[in-house]
């Protein structure tokens, strides 16, 4: 396919911005499936009965292929569930399960409490979950393939690595989601996200192609919000953040954002953002001319952002 066909490549010529991007969800729920994948995931003949639990908790279902070392009829399952309170973390809990218990399994792990209870969910573990979906996207399975293999290759100590099914916004391919912070990454390369788990990336850098976080429910919270991580630096994740949006407003909103340190007397900052709608840009599909696109996307920037 010719490279200005690519939906990515055209993505990235004509400046679309990633942030705000990501679907906010309640809990990531990830399942070992084996390969082929459809391009909807949700037909694959094991996952296409947890819709129903899955879409019911307003969760997000992510394929991932098999890596661990189980029986033939079990199936391990990995979610991670939204934080009460501030937005910190996603909690871990994690299980291998009789496949034919899967749908129960699964409804239980949504409910359950995340700790102890939960195989390895108290170990410090970061999951880097690499979009790799071919039948969905060109630009999926040829960037993401490239970025997964040489990412495992580099045996990062703490950090697991997983090819997972679509995780929207093909046409920011490469795509990446980091667990447990629940954010969503444009454009990666190997490079990006092994500094990226690290935190050694400048987080000037790392902003640009942060999609935003799954965890905060609306787009111009989630665009506001990656524009205080990039004022603050990494420091920022580890706080309890909350953003609110002003009502109304239409294509311009106003938007604060506090976060509490919980190791620091609850030391709290506070940020207030203009966040607008830059312009509704089109979907490129893989393969076709931009004039071709089937779908719009809104896209957000903010155009102020003061320190309270």
């Amino acid at each position: 396919m010719a490279l200005e066909l690519r939906c990515s490549y055209i993505a990235q010529t004509d400046g679309y911005l990633p942030a705000g991007s990501v679907g906010a969800t309640t809990a990531f729920v990830l399942v070992e499936a084996p390969l082929p994948w459809p391009a909807d995931v949700g037909a694959h003949p094991l996952l296409a009965p947890l819709a129903p639990v899955v879409g019911g908790a307003r969760a997000r279902l992510q394929a991932v292929v098999p890596q661990g070392d189980h029986g033939p009829d079990e199936t391990q399952v990995v979610v991670y569930r939204r934080s009460a309170g501030g937005f910190v973390r996603y909690d871990r809990i994690e299980r291998s399960v009789p496949t034919g218990d899967l749908v129960a399994a699964v409804a239980e792990l949504l409910e359950a409490p995340a700790g102890p209870g939960g195989v390895g969910a108290g170990d410090a573990i970061t999951d880097v979950l690499v979009c790799t979906h071919g039948s969905r996207d060109v630009c999926c399975g040829a960037g993401g393939m490239r970025v997964h293999k040489d990412l495992v290759a580099r045996d990062l100590p703490g950090v697991r690595v997983w090819r997972t099914s679509h995780t929207g916004g093909h046409r920011f391919a490469p795509t990446a989601v980091t667990l447990p912070d629940g954010r969503a990454w444009a454009w990666v390369d190997a490079d990006f996200l092994e500094r990226l788990v690290a935190r050694t990336v400048p987080v000037t850098e790392a902003v640009v192609r942060d999609r935003g976080c799954a965890g905060l429910d609306d787009p111009f919270a989630q665009t506001a919000e990656s524009a205080v991580l990039g004022a603050e630096g990494w420091g920022w994740l580890d706080r309890a953040r909350h953003a609110e949006v002003e009502p109304g407003g239409g294509d311009h909103r106003r938007v604060t954002v506090t976060g509490v340190d919980p190791h620091d007397g609850g030391d709290l900052v506070s940020y207030r953002a203009e966040v607008v709608l830059r312009r509704v840009v089109p979907v490129p599909d893989c393969g076709r001319p931009l004039d071709e696109a089937r779908k719009s996307a809104p896209e957000l920037e903010v155009v102020s952002l003061d320190r309270a």
